[in-house]
């Protein structure tokens, strides 16, 4: 009777588990982007369609990539189609991808006993299927792969590992080759989200040999029986190490990889801190201070490599010494090993990498509270009573303290800057979160607190290139030229082979009046490539184009839109156009500026800075059609309705001009007397005089001391035939004059207009 009422409240109970994990996650859901997702979420173009050809794109691997992940992009192309690229869409699917993990969990687990129970017959499936998955689901070191928004790679990744591992054991409990080959493709799926699914055929072999059994056939049989039924597994396994290894990245980065022997040595290192973090979890963080060293540790390895093998003895001793429990110190050793650090990844030791072989945990944990509830365990009787209420209490202080732990970690990942904050609280000379945080101040625009602590990373690490580069950046910014010129100099000692340090030399030598320095700077960083080479160009087409070289600055700004047409944003051509302004040559500045025309990021914005070119260049007819396309790009702002009257009138179209001035004057801007006076002369210019005196009148009450405009108000009653408004208007003006010397010119044409009315 027992039995059958824990069958049917234990769907409730898992059901009251996700709702509870649920809310616990919900604070995830107003985090935003680290820096880390710009790339793949906020800028990633290949996210942006579902289309046939983009979904081809996403699929075929392309050489130096990091690596081939494409049902990680599809899934967050499925996100931005009905989201964008708000991080709240992204948040929900990892909150929703972890639940079915937790589900997926929740049925290998009860699988698993109902096939390999047998050995513990007093263990309850239900009970410790549920246990398991209380535990995987409240570990805070999960909190990683919800609240960062890549981190439902990992999740994705996880749910179809599961799914694929129920199938496998579907098809040894009913002996269907349907759920076999299902499990094949859904481990095919795991691996193209992310590598960590390498570990599967390891789960596989070990599962068939040590838990599965011979069933009474011979070694050599089931040997062959097993190298079958696990080369399915193993082949995309090693077609993805290929890509890994010869086309990825990741391939080029093993040359700078420790020597493998440390590897080896720091691997039990490496797992014990992961024990910690799964026992205690404090401190936890986003990036942990642990390297491989170039001299290998071996008493340390040793030393932990034998408490290791002592812990997994004993937890498995603590389960009941069953095929379940020998299977939960298999599963965690074999999905941790790879990212022990034995093959390339993008860090050491990262709470993310913890996901799978947590579940080994989680099942070692639920199978030990299987036995301390398990009234029938021989063993355990004498655990009635006070022990038993000892031990509630202190899952439940466990439970508490887990949740509590998880809540307040999903704060850390609110923004870049807290995410950065919180490794320094913990590890304060950490180089990389100094660097990190660095960066996250200056996308805020802190330039100041951005420098601080790339000098605080530097402090840290001497050695450390970039941050020498981008503080040189900071204090060009600052406008510290010659500190900025020193720093980049000692950046280009460390890093002579990254183009931005040759880049930003040329450009704070290009500064501070070194031209020949800064144009062999930019032809190195040039020479050398990469996504940065845009900018060499850039800058150096602005240097050349300062020289009057015109010719060769357009080549120069070509090749940099030609170069990477998606890195030259808006803000790129706006600086283009002021500086090429401020130099004068508005002929140039027109020729170069046209240049972005056809290019996605010259936007109203950039129409309107064209626009403002043509005029100063005297071609009002080819300003009237730049800002109008400004207008229709949904430049309805009041300086492009200015600079559009003015064109109107320099087109000799009147009352366009008019209908512009009005439009200006409706949404408001800050020289309201100036605009008058336009709008005035427009109405002059168009014959209305009446409208004109008006507004010229109306400017003055803006405006007293506004000499242009009595001088205008004097021409207009003159044209109407009012001389003595017209000379009392003139002589305000020469008044007005006669209070500043630097007026004397205007002065005297105000004294030739008086005499003409003489």
């Amino acid at each position: 009777m027992a039995e059958k009422a824990i069958k049917i409240l234990s769907p409730n109970r898992l059901s009251i588990l996700l709702i509870l994990l649920a809310v616990i996650y919900l604070p995830s859901l107003q985090n935003g982007y680290v820096g880390w997702d710009d790339a793949l979420v906020g800028n990633n173009k290949n996210i942006r369609s579902l289309s046939p050809g983009n979904l081809v794109h996403i699929f075929v691997p392309r050489p130096f990539d990091s690596s081939y992940q494409p049902m990680r992009t599809l899934a967050h192309a499925l996100v931005y189609a009905v989201n964008g690229t708000r991080p709240f869409g992204y948040l929900v699917f990892n909150i929703l991808l972890y639940l079915v993990n937790v589900f997926l969990f929740y049925k290998v687990v009860k699988l698993l006993l109902e096939l390999h129970g047998n050995d513990s017959p007093s263990i309850s499936a239900d009970t410790v299927s549920l246990a398991s998955a209380v535990v995987f689901g409240l570990l805070p070191v999960h909190v990683e792969v919800i609240s960062w928004l890549q981190g439902g790679k990992q999740t994705l990744m996880a749910a179809f590992f599961l799914g694929s591992f129920y199938c496998y054991l579907c098809f040894r409990k009913e002996g269907r080759e349907s759920f076999y080959w299902a499990g094949v493709f859904l481990f095919v799926l795991s691996l193209a989200s992310q590598p960590g699914a390498l570990a599967m055929p390891l789960v596989i072999l070990a599962y068939e040999t040590f838990i599965y059994g011979c069933g009474g056939r011979s070694v050599l049989r089931r040997t062959l029986e097993i190298c079958w039924r696990t080369m399915p597994f193993v082949l995309p396994a090693v077609i993805l190490g290929f890509q890994l290894l010869f086309v990825s990245t990741v391939g080029k980065s093993l040359s700078a990889r420790p020597p493998l022997l440390s590897s080896i040595f720091t691997a039990p290192i490496l797992w014990g801190k992961y024990l910690i973090k799964l026992f205690l979890p404090v401190n936890l963080t986003c990036r942990y201070p642990l390297a491989a060293p170039e001299i290998p540790l071996l008493i340390q390895g040793i030393t932990m490599a034998v408490l290791i093998i002592f812990i997994g003895l004993t937890a498995y001793r603590a389960a009941g010494r069953n095929k379940a429990g020998l299977f939960g110190v298999l599963w965690f050793a074999l999905t941790l090993l790879p990212t022990s650090g034995l093959a390339a990844t993008s860090t050491l030791m990262a709470d993310r990498y913890l996901y799978l072989p947590s579940m080994g945990f989680a099942l070692i944990a639920g199978l030990i509270y299987g036995r301390l509830e398990s009234a029938r365990d021989s063993s355990l009787a004498g655990t009635a009573g006070w022990q038993r209420i000892f031990f509630r209490v202190l899952i439940l202080g466990v439970v508490t303290s887990w949740t509590l732990i998880s809540i307040r970690r999903q704060l850390d990942w609110r923004d870049a800057v807290t995410l950065w904050s919180r490794v320094i609280e913990v590890y304060p000379r950490h180089d990389l979160a100094n660097f990190n945080l660095a960066e996250a101040y200056g996308k805020k625009g802190m330039t100041r607190e951005a420098a601080g602590y790339y000098k605080r990373a530097i402090q840290s690490n001497p050695y450390y290139g970039d941050a020498y580069v981008n503080l040189g950046v900071c204090l060009r910014n600052l406008g510290e030229d010659r500190e900025a010129i020193d720093v980049l100099e000692l950046g280009r000692t460390l890093r002579p082979d990254r183009a931005e340090v040759w880049i930003n030399l040329g450009i704070s030598y290009a500064r501070t009046g070194q031209d020949s320095a800064a144009l062999a700077a930019f032809e190195k960083g040039i020479n050398l490539g990469g996504r940065s080479a845009w900018i060499g160009y850039y800058n150096r087409a602005k240097l050349l184009a300062a020289r009057g070289l015109v010719d060769q600055a357009a080549v120069d700004f070509r090749k940099a839109v030609e170069y990477s047409p998606e890195w030259v944003t808006t803000e790129a051509w706006l600086d283009l156009g002021r500086s090429l302004e401020s130099l004068g040559n508005t002929v140039m500045a027109v020729k170069l500026m046209s240049l972005g025309k056809n290019e996605p990021a010259f936007d109203k914005s950039c129409w309107r800075m064209l626009g403002n070119l043509q005029l100063l260049a005297g071609s009002p007819g080819e300003a009237l059609e730049s800002l109008n396309t400004a207008l229709d790009k949904g430049a309805q702002d009041y300086q492009t309705y200015v600079l559009l009257g003015i064109a109107c009138q320099q087109a000799g179209k009147s009352q366009k001009a008019v209908e512009a001035y009005r439009r200006a004057l409706e949404i408001g801007g800050p020289d309201r007397a100036g605009l008058l006076n336009n709008l005035a002369l427009a109405f002059r210019e168009s014959g209305d005089l009446d409208q004109s005196e008006k507004y010229f009148l109306e400017a003055l009450k803006e405006k007293g001391d506004y000499i242009e405009v009595w001088v205008s108000l004097g021409g207009l009653y003159r044209q109407k035939g009012n001389l003595l408004e017209a000379r009392l208007c003139l002589k305000k003006a020469l008044e007005l004059c006669a209070t500043k010397p630097s007026l004397n010119d205007k002065a005297r044409e105000i004294r030739r207009l008086l005499d003409e009315l003489k």
